[in-house]
């Protein structure tokens, strides 16, 4: 499964801490659930052929906004200092 668990650890510490609850009730068991790699295999291996077509249709076939910006130097430098 895993050949590299120091990558797998940090990757599920760094996922925790970016989308992990803010709740401080919630974050033990949600990252013990972010550990269990066999568990959300499982899951997935479970779910039918609806769940990833859907999944493929809403990730593909739906419209999309693509945003290009350009970074400002001076707006950097405003936001740096009202920090």
């Amino acid at each position: 499964m895993e050949d590299c668990p120091h990558s797998f650890i940090s990757n599920a510490i760094i996922g925790h801490q970016l989308y992990g609850s803010i709740n401080e009730n919630e974050q033990e068991n949600d990252l013990k659930e972010r550990l269990d790699e066999l568990k959300i295999l499982q899951t997935l291996k479970e779910k039918k052929d609806v769940y990833w077509l859907g999944l493929f249709a809403e990730t593909f076939n739906s419209s999309c906004i693509c945003v290009i910006g350009n970074p400002s130097s001076k707006k950097f430098g405003e936001f740096l200092y009202e920090v």
